[in-house]
């Protein structure tokens, strides 16, 4: 079991690459057999953004895409994969915009970018945009509880969760299904409730947990209005054009 453990992501992860061509991201690893992938950007619904506690030495992060499959062979619509298994910190912000052009709006600088991203991958307080929830979600998550929060612009959803692992994931606003609200008996009681944003399939980092009640209604009254706006939405020569500038 431990030999299959070690071995299967290296297995998976050998001899990465990553390119761009005008189809998309053409991604190619693998070592006891080669596999080929082409992923047009427009079929990525959200980034997913994770460092486990040993990777903090070295600095290092995994992004992966959440994205609709492509094959009639998939067995599912929709699933996670890796688009940049190990990237320094400090390249993580390009990545992301290979995918997501901006993050905060259309029109604010890239340094707003740089700061609300890093502030979800690196930041346990408050900050300029992201805050902490209610101190009563420490019954709930005691290790995580600093770090859980999220943040919302006018192009994405930002959640930021995790301790051991940091987490992050960005969510554009036109790639959600739905939104929903989501409370069980004890949260209830508590006035606590679960923000979802519904993607074509479950997504563990798509919802805001413990959030106020009052306050998650009107969160989702703001997605709801930022819902369906595409204001990501590119045309494949304009991404191109952005990307090999």
């Amino acid at each position: 079991i431990l030999i299959g453990t070690v071995y299967t992501p290296i297995n998976e992860l050998f001899g990465f690459e990553l390119k761009i061509s005008p189809d998309g991201f053409r991604v190619k690893r693998g070592l006891t057999s080669l596999k080929h992938e082409t992923i047009p950007p427009f079929r990525i619904h959200a980034l997913f953004l994770r460092q486990p506690l040993i990777w903090r030495i070295f600095k290092q992060w995994e992004i992966e895409t959440v994205k609709a499959a492509y094959s009639s062979h998939e067995e599912k619509n929709f699933y996670s994969d890796g688009y940049a298994p190990m990237v320094e910190d400090k390249q993580v912000l390009n990545l992301v915009h290979l995918v997501f052009k901006k993050l905060v709006n259309n029109d604010s600088h890239i340094e707003n970018d740089e700061k609300i991203l890093f502030e979800g991958m690196f930041n346990s307080n408050n900050g300029t945009y992201f805050k902490k929830l209610r101190k009563i979600v420490k019954i709930f998550h005691p290790l995580q509880y600093s770090r859980m929060s999220y943040c919302i612009t006018n192009n994405v959803i930002l959640v930021r969760y995790g301790f051991f692992t940091r987490k992050l994931a960005i969510i554009p606003h036109e790639r959600a299904q739905s939104f929903g609200i989501k409370q069980n008996f004890i949260t209830e009681k508590l006035d606590l409730a679960t923000l979802e944003i519904h993607l074509v399939q479950h997504f563990a980092g798509a919802r805001v947990k413990c959030l106020n009640t009052q306050l998650a209604k009107e969160e989702l009254c703001r997605l709801e209005s930022l819902f369906g706006t595409n204001r990501l939405k590119e045309e494949k020569e304009q991404w191109m054009k952005r990307v090999y500038q």
